[in-house]
């Protein structure tokens, strides 16, 4: 060991202490961006469970409407009628609205995943 001084050894101290450092941070980070998807993912599971019950019940009120509407359609006239119609369009209309809510959702938490899944592929390959 002749030439190793005292200054060498300081720097290699620095350079593994430097070195242990960046890679702490970057567990730490690549932690937190995991946590973060994780958490997006459930937000999003939670947004299409909404979405997924509230398209059910719309269908069953939509159901329930005809039903009643071919019960009453003997005894009532033709303005009732009208406006019965009028609510069953608004009800196709919102029941589009949520199946095309409800696909980009499963989009966003389909990209969510496949996300957390290069994150997680990245921390095992490294």
């Amino acid at each position: 060991m002749s030439g190793v001084g005292i200054g060498e050894l300081i720097w290699l101290v620095l350079a593994v202490l430097l070195g242990m450092g960046v890679v702490i941070a970057w567990i730490i980070k690549s932690e937190a961006t995991s946590i973060l998807f994780k958490t997006e993912i459930k937000k999003l599971k939670h947004a299409l469970d909404g979405a997924e019950r509230e398209k059910t019940m719309m269908i069953e009120d939509m159901q329930a409407f005809k039903s009643s509407a071919g019960d009453f359609s003997g005894m009532q006239g033709s303005g009732d009628a009208g406006s019965g119609n009028m609510m069953i369009g608004k009800m196709v209309e919102r029941t589009e609205a949520l199946e095309k809510d409800n696909a980009r959702l499963k989009k966003e938490l389909d990209e969510a995943r496949s996300s957390l899944e290069e994150v997680y592929k990245a921390l095992c390959s490294k």
